[in-house]
């Protein structure tokens, strides 16, 4: 499984989806299941966030593992006025629109990279499993519904 590393708070942003553009200054061809790493590098501190009404959960704070999965639909150059999804200022970007975002219900201790970069097998076990426990309990709850 590919991955991408991001700082905080954005990584917790984006597992939480209140943040679904991820904004580069380069393009990538890859497109499908991507993990959302966390760097240990902060880029602003959560009292920052949280002063504008953000919430993410504390298991989403954390740095040096991965986060959530998500599908990596598009990419491409911003136009300046996604900035309600990029959380940023976007001028001359690149925007990696992030689809079908899952948190994972812990964070999965991991070593980042730059760039697109591949799991550690280990690590992409382990985020098979958890996302396979997902969803059968999903669908065992989708049975009781109907």
């Amino acid at each position: 499984m590919k991955a991408i590393t991001m700082r905080q708070p954005w990584a917790g942003m984006v597992a939480c989806r209140l943040k679904t553009i991820e904004t580069r200054t380069w393009r990538t061809k890859h497109r499908g299941l991507i993990a959302i790493h966390s760097s240990q590098r902060v880029d602003c501190h959560w009292p920052t966030i949280e002063a504008y009404g953000y919430d993410v959960p504390e298991h989403l704070r954390m740095g040096g593992c991965v986060l959530a999965v998500a599908d990596l639909v598009r990419c491409h150059r911003l136009r300046g006025c996604e900035t309600a999804q990029t959380l940023c200022e976007c001028t001359d970007k690149i925007g990696w629109w992030l689809e079908r975002i899952v948190a994972l219900p812990e964070p999965v201790p991991c070593t980042g990279a730059r760039g697109v970069w591949e799991l550690p097998a280990d690590v992409h076990d382990r985020i098979n499993a958890v996302l396979s426990t997902l969803a059968v309990a999903l669908w065992q709850e989708l049975e009781h519904v109907g």
